[in-house]
């Protein structure tokens, strides 16, 4: 029963922004699994309104999942208040800015805002984020009892050491905010800080830009992002 739910799950997520339809044999493909197998995922899937067949004959994820995923965020309090932080904080720095929560012992990006005018990307959102080497990850880190798994190399400037990792998080403590500079990706630089809501720590908002535009904004990019957060929650 776990191992169908499991590989139900994995075929879930694979339905995304850049790729919102499948075709059985495309995903088949795409997972390297055989086709009758995933086929009978696809059609328990949509027997339990997950999924639905497009005009094309192909499977997206079916409307239903609009009803839980409006169910979760009024369970969330904070959720409402927090995305509409991010996106003015997106449309005021003409940056990427994004939302995190910590989802066990992972950081989870789960919304991102764009703002860049010169720029067309396509905004990925459930990313799962290195812990040690990002803005957000330090910031649990500090606040909460997430923990670093493996402190793997991204780029020269990844913290890899557990003494540079404690005196990192030390500094988050008293400032307040995480910074992380060319440490999981070469040539960007994130600040990130802490949303409370009733005094807990429930999500993480952040921004990122090119290194060039942070070493000449950071002091306008963190007032913009602490302005969001301070006297909020």
């Amino acid at each position: 029963m776990l191992e169908t739910l499991q590989k139900s799950a994995q075929i879930l997520k694979q339905f995304t922004s850049t790729h919102p339809e499948w075709g059985s044999r495309e995903l088949a493909l795409h997972l390297q699994q055989p086709r009758s197998t995933v086929n009978l995922h696809l059609q328990a899937l949509s027997q339990a309104g997950f999924l639905r067949k497009t005009p094309r004959n192909k499977y997206a994820l079916s409307w239903r999942l609009l009803e839980f995923s409006s169910h979760l965020h009024q369970q969330l309090g904070w959720y409402q208040q927090a995305i509409s932080l991010m996106n003015r904080l997106a449309e005021d720095v003409k940056a990427l800015t994004y939302l995190c929560v910590q989802e066990g012992q992972d950081v989870l990006c789960i919304a991102r805002a764009h703002h860049e005018p010169q720029e067309h990307r396509e905004i990925q959102t459930d990313l799962y984020l290195p812990t040690h080497a990002t803005a957000a990850g330090k910031v649990f880190c500090a606040f909460s009892d997430l923990q670093v798994k493996k402190f793997e190399g991204y780029t020269p400037g990844t913290i890899t050491t557990p003494d540079e990792w404690e005196t990192a998080l030390k500094k988050v403590r008293e400032d307040g905010y995480a910074l992380s500079l060319e440490e999981w990706v070469s040539d960007s630089c994130a600040l990130a800080a802490p949303l409370w809501h009733e005094e807990k720590l429930v999500a993480v908002l952040g921004l990122q830009v090119k290194t060039v535009r942070f070493r000449g904004q950071k002091g306008a990019l963190l007032q913009a992002l602490l302005e969001r957060v301070e006297g909020i929650w």
